[in-house]
């Protein structure tokens, strides 16, 4: 791709849905730190794909509205995303072609999917979590989920959260029948996930110094407090490069 960043971050905040409590509300944020190109390249500057799973395992994009910048953390010379429905996802990109060679920018973007998934886990949809490829070189690759406490009230146990890698794109493959054709091809398995406790403070990432303002803006976007919320963190220092992630918590059974 002719592409490097300093941080790669996704996020996927889960609460309970304003317009109907046994479905969830998800907010996803996406970032791309120090982007910068490093040979001349036609690739977009930073490109993002986001998709449903329906109950009964079909695929949709969001419903919603297109994703949006969070512009107070975007560089200003970044100015509109590109976002298509390409089949059942929105495929969102940043062309920035003109920027040149080794001028880094920041890139946050932001999407909401309302009442979009069943709180309680059914067959297609057992957890919740981000996913993300791996399309250029980085030192750093985050994974963040943040779920609402109330999710989990009432049920027994803690939390049961995995992360693991995948060759190519098949962690971002939402289809009934990938789960099966990752297992032949993971590169990285259980990664270890850190519970960080709750609230936008634990949430706190050092190489990213305004992660915990973006966050506010999509919790106010979302319309939900966060200090209902626990957070769950994968790390990954210099991820294989090509390969995509998943971390996923899972939802409790119902009843």
């Amino acid at each position: 791709w002719g592409l490097e960043a300093d941080v790669q971050l996704k996020t996927v905040i889960a609460g309970i849905a304003k317009a109907d409590p046994d479905r969830l509300d998800l907010a996803t944020l996406s970032l791309g730190q120090g982007v910068r190109r490093v040979r001349p390249t036609e690739a977009p500057l930073f490109m993002m794909t986001s998709g449903i799973v329906n109950e009964d395992g079909t695929q949709r994009a969001h419903d919603a509205g297109q994703p949006w910048i969070l512009r107070d953390f975007t560089s200003p010379e970044v100015a509109e995303l590109e976002c298509d429905e390409v089949g059942s996802e929105w495929q969102v990109s940043v062309a920035a072609r003109d920027l040149g060679l080794r001028n880094s920018r920041n890139v946050a973007v932001g999407v909401l999917f309302p009442s979009c998934t069943p709180r309680h886990a059914v067959p297609a949809v057992p957890a919740v979590g981000p996913t993300t490829g791996v399309p250029s070189p980085t030192p750093l690759l985050v994974l963040d989920c943040i779920v609402d406490k109330k999710i989990y009230r009432n049920t027994a146990g803690s939390r049961t959260c995995r992360a693991n890698f995948f060759a190519d794109r098949l962690g971002l493959d939402l289809r009934p029948d990938a789960p099966e054709r990752r297992k032949a091809n993971v590169v990285m398995e259980n990664v270890p996930v850190s519970a960080l406790g709750e609230g936008v403070a634990a949430a706190h990432l050092p190489e990213v110094p305004e992660y915990e303002s973006m966050l506010k803006v999509v919790f106010g976007r979302l319309g939900a407090d966060p200090d209902e919320f626990e957070v769950f963190r994968v790390r990954v220092d210099y991820p294989i490069l090509l390969s995509s992630g998943r971390l996923e918590v899972d939802l409790p059974q119902q009843g």
